[in-house]
């Protein structure tokens, strides 16, 4: 499986709306969500895929992205987490330089507002990754790499 290949069915979980009702933690997964999941390199790894699970499960549970100038950009965020190999989801350091170095290589969005919106989303994709909080820091490199093509 190509990355060609993962980014559509990344691209109908970004612009379904928000499945209120799931729960990842006691809900089988929804097909949309299994199929990408299945498709990571890690998946047949045990614990890692769960870096995976989390971002696709998180981006299920958001409301939809319509603008197709972010959507791509989150597309490619999560596809850049979804193929990339165990040494990479086991590492949160190579995490978020993975999607950040994702982001930097999408278009960047036309408008202030759709950058904006781009980094508000990459930046919840980094925080269910990895678990973390948001610093500016975080932020202001991830906002950086939306405005940079």
């Amino acid at each position: 499986m190509t990355l060609d290949d993962v980014k559509p069915l990344i691209a109908a979980i970004v612009s379904a709306p928000a499945d209120k009702n799931f729960n990842p933690k006691l809900d089988p997964l929804p097909d949309a969500v299994h199929s990408v999941v299945s498709l990571a390199p890690s998946s047949n790894i045990p614990n890692a895929p769960v870096v995976v699970l989390d971002v696709v499960s998180d981006q299920h549970l958001a409301d939809a992205i319509t603008d197709t100038e972010v959507a791509t950009v989150v597309v490619n965020a999560i596809a850049s987490v979804v193929m990339s190999d165990v040494e990479i989801i086991t590492n949160s350091g190579a995490v978020t330089a993975t999607i950040i170095s994702a982001v930097t290589n999408s278009t960047a969005p036309s408008t202030a507002d759709k950058q904006a919106a781009a980094t508000e989303a990459v930046v919840k994709i980094i925080e269910g990754a990895l678990d973390i909080n948001r610093t500016e820091e975080l932020i202001q490199q991830v906002a950086a790499a939306v405005a940079a093509n």
